[in-house]
Parts: structure tokens; sequence; C-alpha cells
């Protein structure tokens, strides 16, 4: 799917390719069920990627694109929540809002509690390495302790 290629290109540092793949005008028929909620959650997950590796002003235009898909994603979408929040935090915590990053963890952290997944642990990582970066900030430091001590769940049950 072309936004899982922007993402890619993202993750390489590759900013313009990323955002140019982070077009939707010629989505393939089978791509429907990838709604418009969905894509802007992606849109907003490429620019945090951005922020994290190449320009930290990218986290300015991903925290709407995420906030907005946040606001929209239904309570069954839970894994989808958590890793837009996870994108969130980060991009507040880059923007320099150590606060917010750490209300967002908190919503993170009780959201993603229900999951049976390693995933979400696995995408704190980096949100972890940049809090542990800012260690001199008390919140940032109590933020990278919660994520650190956050259990990996069994994911047989």
């Amino acid at each position: 799917m072309i936004t899982n290629q922007a993402w890619t290109s993202a993750e390489m540092g590759q900013a313009d390719d990323a955002m140019t793949r982070a077009d939707r005008t010629d989505l393939p028929p089978w791509a429907v069920f990838f709604d418009d909620i969905d894509f802007g959650a992606m849109i907003g997950t490429v620019q945090a990627t951005l922020a994290r590796l190449v320009d930290a002003r990218y986290a300015q235009s991903a925290i709407p694109a995420l906030s907005d898909a946040l606001a929209a994603y239904p309570d069954e979408m839970a894994r989808s929540t958590t890793f837009s929040l996870i994108s969130l935090a980060t991009c507040h915590l880059l923007a320099g809002d150590a606060d917010e990053a750490n209300s967002v963890v908190s919503l993170v952290l009780d959201v993603s509690r229900t999951l049976r997944s390693v995933r979400p642990r696995d995408r704190m990582r980096p949100l972890k390495a940049e809090a542990d970066r800012r260690r001199g900030n008390v919140v940032l430091r109590d933020m990278a302790a919660r994520i650190g001590a956050f259990p990996v769940p069994d994911p047989t049950g």
C-alpha cells in the first residue's frame, strides 16, 4: 500500500519521497477498506517518523492529523488508537511539550493494556529513547520509566 511505502521512506529519512507517497489520489480499488481516518492516521505517523528522524518541525503537521484520526476512531479500534497515540506523544515530546507528551503516554498505557500484542511495546521504543535523551526533565524521566515498566503482554492469552 502506498502509505506503507511512505512510512518506509520516512523510516529511511527520505522526507520528499515519504510525503510524495503519502498521497491518496490514485489508490487501487482493493484499498477501499483504508478509509479517511486510517489515511489521516498514516499521514500523521509518516510525519511523526520524519519529525523523529529528519526534522522535528514535522511534528507540527503530524499533531493535527493524528488528533483528528484519534477523535474519529471508534472504541473497538484500540490497536490503531494505541499506535496513533504513540506517534502523537512522540510529536508532543519533539515539539517541546513534555507535559502533553506525558499525558498522551498515560492514555497509551491505559488503552494498550487491553491488547494482546507486543507491537505497542515495540512502537514505544523510539518514544522511550527520545524521553531518555531528555532525562534532565523530571516529567520525561518519569515518562521513560513508565514506558520501560510497561509489561510485555502474553499474546497467547
